[in-house]
């Protein structure tokens, strides 16, 4: 195109003036400004894959076989690979938050359920105030802590819960198991530390955290 230009530009120089010929030459030099403004803002326009596929100058074959191989070096992970990732990860929190505890219970009359495996009638549990409980197994914390009795002993004779038969044992679990009152207390405990009084809906605990 430019070849073009400069053949009308040579045969007009010879037939006109020194004035003609400058203005020629202007409004020579704006065409050729103009071609080129419009060649760059048609370039900023274009896309960036598009800009890769004009440079290499390849087919449309060869172009989605660049970027088919790109695609293979840095795989993106599919979305089941995702979700089992994180599946993966909460299971591993949820192992890391578990605790293994050993705990006495002792019911009365406001229990939520009054019967027990010493008392499967709850005669005697109903007939239990709540503060009458509440000294039992205050009494009965404090000869553990004060060492005149081991936890497992008391929990056989005096628990109310079924795992009286184990010691008092619960084993381990996890978070959302046991009752919100209970679970914040044995979570905040450390490995062999005994409870304060905890007030559930079962009756009255004292807890202790052994791993």
């Amino acid at each position: 195109m430019r070849k073009s230009f400069l053949l009308i530009y040579h045969q007009l120089t010879k037939q006109v003036s020194t004035e003609q010929t400058f203005f020629h030459c202007l409004s020579f030099s704006f065409c050729l400004s103009l071609n080129s403004t419009r060649r760059i803002s048609r370039t900023l326009r274009m896309k960036p894959d598009a800009l890769i596929k004009r440079k290499w100058s390849c087919s449309s074959s060869s172009y989605e076989e660049v970027t088919s191989k790109r695609a293979k070096e840095s795989p993106l992970p599919s979305p089941d690979k995702e979700q089992s990732g994180r599946r993966s990860n909460n299971k591993e929190m949820l192992a890391v938050e578990k605790v293994t505890a050993c705990h006495i219970l002792v019911k009365h009359s406001e229990s939520r359920r009054k019967a027990s495996w010493k008392d499967p009638e709850g005669v005697e549990i109903k007939k239990t105030p709540r503060h009458i409980a509440l000294e039992k197994l205050t009494g009965a914390r404090k000869e553990i802590v004060d060492r005149k009795k081991k936890f497992e002993d008391v929990a056989r004779k005096l628990s109310d819960c079924s795992s009286a038969k184990r010691g008092g044992s619960l084993g381990s679990f996890g978070r959302g198991k046991m009752q919100k009152s209970f679970e914040e207390v044995v979570f905040a405990l450390k490995v062999g530390e005994i409870s304060e009084i905890v007030n559930t809906d079962s009756g009255f605990h004292i807890i202790l955290r052994t791993a």
